[in-house]
């Protein structure tokens, strides 16, 4: 009978030991789980940390312009000088819908010389259909003026239907011309007013912003 019972015994704590080990691996796999859904949610709203450190590779090629900005494209109709060093690291306005390959030019403003109003042009797609940008396209090289007031510009080509276009900066202090659009008149055409935005230079900008205008023009190009 003691025997009986020693045995019961040892089996009671094994079975027990059994369940110890199978809830502490469960938690420590809702752990896991957790800790992936936050960090999956810090780059999915462009948060600390979101993002490589390095920006991705960069797709053809920067030029100045020698005059004052283009007369054509969608975006700003006459260039603001209002300057801001922004709460936010990208800055991207929607295109109206197109289809096929396609190629677009952008330019903007560049309200400093040198490296403190220097940027990226960036351009995102929306391959979910909720209206946010969720996958980087394309990126430029790095932008920067010669003299302030100098106009750049950048040229990419796409088959996605719903794009976003604009620019990202890494320097916290950068300088872009901006300003919010208390309402929508002819100097802004062609472009949503509402930007989508991130604090990191390159997380997704999922954040909707605005309505704002900046410095900036896009239109058609040859492909």
């Amino acid at each position: 009978m003691l025997l009986e019972s020693s045995e019961a015994l040892a089996k009671a704590e094994r079975d027990l030991e059994g369940k110890q080990a199978a809830a502490v691996a469960r938690a420590r796999k809702e752990v896991l789980t957790c800790v992936r859904n936050v960090l999956a949610g810090a780059r999915k709203i462009g948060g600390p940390g979101a993002g490589p450190k390095r920006p991705p590779r960069a797709a053809g090629q920067v030029t100045l312009r020698a005059g004052p900005a283009p007369k054509q494209g969608a975006g700003i109709a006459k260039p603001i000088g209002k300057v801001a060093s922004l709460p936010h690291r990208v800055q991207v306005w929607k295109l109206p819908a197109g289809t096929g390959r396609r190629s677009y030019r952008v330019s903007a403003g560049h309200p400093e010389a040198g490296q403190d109003a220097g940027f990226y042009y960036v351009a995102y797609a929306d391959t979910t259909g909720d209206g946010r940008p969720d996958r980087l396209l394309a990126r430029s090289p790095f932008a920067r003026a010669d003299r302030a007031g100098q106009w750049s510009q950048w040229q990419f080509t796409t088959e996605a239907g719903s794009v976003f276009v604009g620019t990202a900066w890494e320097r916290p202090k950068a300088v872009h011309y901006h300003t919010e659009a208390v309402r929508i008149d002819d100097n802004w055409r062609g472009l949503s007013s509402e930007a989508y935005v991130s604090v990191d230079a390159w997380g997704l900008p999922v954040r909707r912003w605005g309505p704002c205008w900046g410095n900036i023009r896009v239109w058609a190009a040859q492909p």
